[in-house]
């Protein structure tokens, strides 16, 4: 009787440190404010969609729809860029994010810069 409640034991820990492992899905829309370069506050939208490591997707903002690229996730780390084009300026911002729960605490930075602006977005019902 001790053998196998040891054996139910590790079977439980071993599938808890799985499930911890796999981090949750975050497949779905998810808003928000990002601040600007100048320091204002604008809504942005990220329609994501994940694919076990792999996050593909795309950003709202600036009114237009941009692809990310780059798209990956570990456990509840996320990574991904996108390039915006102003006028023929085109630059390429990179995110990184961790889930906790229905929120996304997010940190932009525009490639080449130290400059980091955090903020948060929320999943969408």
């Amino acid at each position: 009787m001790h053998l196998m409640r040891h054996l139910l034991l590790r079977l439980t820990v071993s599938l808890l440190a799985a499930v911890i492992a796999l981090g949750a899905d975050v497949t779905g829309t998810w808003s928000g404010q990002m601040p600007t370069r100048d320091g204002e506050m604008r809504d942005v939208t990220f329609k994501l969609k994940q694919a076990g490591t792999a996050l593909t997707g795309a950003m709202s903002a600036f009114d237009n729809d941009v692809p990310i690229a780059d798209g990956k996730i570990d456990g509840d780390k996320l990574s991904f860029s996108v390039t915006l084009d102003f006028g023929g300026n085109s630059f390429k911002l990179l995110f990184t994010g961790t889930v906790k729960g229905n929120e996304i605490q997010m940190t932009r930075q525009r490639e080449g810069t130290d400059l980091k602006q955090n903020f948060t977005v929320k999943r969408g019902s």
